[in-house]
C-alpha cells in the first residue's frame, strides 16, 4: 500500500464533511453532458489553486515544493556510467492549465478518474548532481537546474473507492501519471566551469528536448503519491452528494 494511502486511512475517521470551497463548479452524473461539465469544472478548480484554500487544505498548485527527502536518483557510475541525483525539486505554473478533459467511469465498485490537462509550459526547478563520465569526459558537478516544459499534457489516472461514513466519500486506490511535451528547454546553471560549454551543452539538452524527456519519462512515478494524497485528502472532507448531483 503506497504512503499516501495509509495515511488517508489514518485520518479520514477523524473528518468532517465540508461544503464544496466557494466557486468550484458541482455537475450532475445523470445528464449526458456530465464529462464535459467535469472538465471545465476541474479546470476552473485548478486555476483557482494560484492560491491555497485553507478552509479545505487545499494548497497552491503554483508553485509546487515537494519534501526535502524527495528525491530522484539513477544511474551508476561504472565504466562509462553517470550517477545521477535531482533533490530540492519544484513546479511552477500547475494552476495555470489552457485546456482540461477529465471522464469519471465506473466499473465493479471502483471509478476511474482521468484527467488531461494542457499547458503552455510548466517551470521544473531542482538541485542536480552527477558523478561519473559522459562521452568519455570524467564528471562530477552539482548544479542548480531548471528545465521548462513546452507545451505539456499532463494526465492523471486515480481508481476511486465509495466508502460510507455517515455519507459515501471517494478514497485514492491507486494512481498513475502520464506526461508528454513538444520540448524541453535546459539550463544546467553551472554544470561545467567553461561558460560556453555549459551554454553549448543546454543548447544540445534543449535540441533533443522531446526524445530526452522520453529518456525521463520513467521519473513520472516520483511524483504521483503527491498528487494522488492532495486529492486523497480533499475526498476525505467532501462527500461525494456535495460534489455531484445526480449521484
Amino acid at each position: 500500500m503506497n504512503y499516501f494511502v495509509v495515511l488517508v486511512v489514518i485520518l479520514v475517521p477523524f473528518g468532517t464533511c465540508i461544503d464544496l470551497p466557494s466557486g468550484f463548479k458541482k455537475c450532475n452524473m445523470k445528464k449526458i453532458d456530465f464529462n464535459q461539465c467535469l472538465g471545465s469544472a476541474i479546470h476552473e478548480a485548478v486555476r483557482k489553486l494560484d492560491s491555497a484554500i485553507t478552509s479545505h487544505d487545499l494548497q497552491s498548485l503554483y508553485h509546487v515544493q515537494f519534501r526535502p527527502q524527495d528525491v530522484m536518483e539513477f544511474g551508476n557510475r561504472s565504466l562509462s556510467g553517470l550517477k545521477q541525483k535531482f533533490s530540492n525539486l519544484s513546479f511552477l505554473g500547475l494552476s495555470r492549465p489552457e485546456k482540461t478533459v477529465a471522464r469519471l467511469d465506473y466499473e465493479n465498485n471502483t471509478y476511474t478518474l482521468t484527467v488531461s490537462l494542457t499547458y503552455r509550459d510548466i517551470l521544473f526547478q531542482a538541485n542536480y548532481e552527477c558523478a561519473g563520465t559522459i562521452v568519455m569526459l570524467p564528471l562530477n558537478a552539482m548544479t542548480p537546474v531548471e528545465v521548462l516544459m513546452v507545451n505539456p499534457t499532463l494526465t492523471y489516472i486515480f481508481k476511486l473507492e465509495p466508502y460510507y461514513k455517515g455519507t459515501t466519500y471517494l478514497r485514492v486506490l491507486d494512481a498513475t501519471a502520464d506526461g508528454r511535451t513538444q520540448g524541453l528547454r535546459w539550463n544546467f546553471k553551472q554544470l561545467f566551469e567553461n561558460k560556453h560549454l555549459n551554454e553549448e551543452f543546454n543548447a544540445a539538452m534543449t535540441e533533443k528536448g522531446a526524445e530526452i524527456f522520453t529518456l525521463y519519462k520513467f521519473l513520472e512515478s516520483s511524483f504521483t503519491p503527491y498528487f494522488a494524497f492532495l486529492l486523497d485528502s480533499f475526498l476525505s472532507k467532501v462527500s461525494v452528494a456535495e460534489l455531484f448531483d445526480g449521484f
